[in-house]
């Protein structure tokens, strides 16, 4: 008699609160600190509608688009299909009107947005999530964000990136560790918006 076993690999997810320090949110999930990118960081201390993790989405990443576009490249634990999720609000006095922040964002070099206005979508201090399936190659997810109109830099609150299949061997690369709790409740049709409590 022959037995076959069948192993499913359960993979952490990548949650980065961007521009911000280490985070727990409500559900217990561990947000490391920002890293995979070159930029400057801002915190507001406005609270943000739609959420009940304030600071997640307070906390931000920008660069100024003299220097170049706002670019992430992330390391994963192998190729494959993966879902990602950026976190916005606008939540800058700056940019509080429709078409003061429009960017492009593009996700392992495919256009996934290219006109985004976060103030546009649901207004000032209100939490934006958008999602997008996507097939990783090498082992990195580049995600870059193009400054495409108004007058203030593109930003991004948090990113956060789960595996869809169990992903292939890539190449050896380190990132901080993260919890593997995933929060299925808030799986969004791809490229859709939400302000749901997150």
């Amino acid at each position: 008699t022959t037995t076959t076993t069948t192993t499913t690999t359960t993979l952490a997810p990548v949650r980065i609160n961007s521009g911000g320090n280490q985070f727990t949110d409500v559900s217990g999930n561990i947000w490391a600190a920002e890293y995979g990118s070159v930029g400057n960081s801002v915190s507001s201390g406005f609270a943000v509608s739609g959420t009940e993790n304030d600071l997640l989405f307070q906390d931000q990443r920008f660069k100024k688009p003299s220097t170049g576009p706002l670019a992430y490249e992330i390391p994963l634990l192998g190729n494959g299909q993966y879902r990602v999720r950026l976190y916005f609000a606008e939540v800058c006095t700056c940019a509080n009107a429709t078409g003061a922040r429009i960017f492009s964002i593009s996700i392992e070099g495919t256009v996934v947005e290219s006109s985004f206005d976060i103030f546009g979508q649901v207004g000032f201090a209100a939490a934006l999530i958008k999602e997008y399936n996507v097939i990783v190659a090498d082992g990195n997810a580049t995600i870059v964000f193009t400054k495409n109109g108004g007058v203030e830099a593109p930003t991004v609150s948090a990113i956060e990136i789960l595996s869809v299949t169990t992903p292939t061997a890539a190449p050896t690369t380190s990132r901080p560790t993260s919890t593997a709790t995933t929060t299925t409740s808030r799986l969004q049709t791809t490229g859709a918006a939400t302000s749901s409590a997150v």
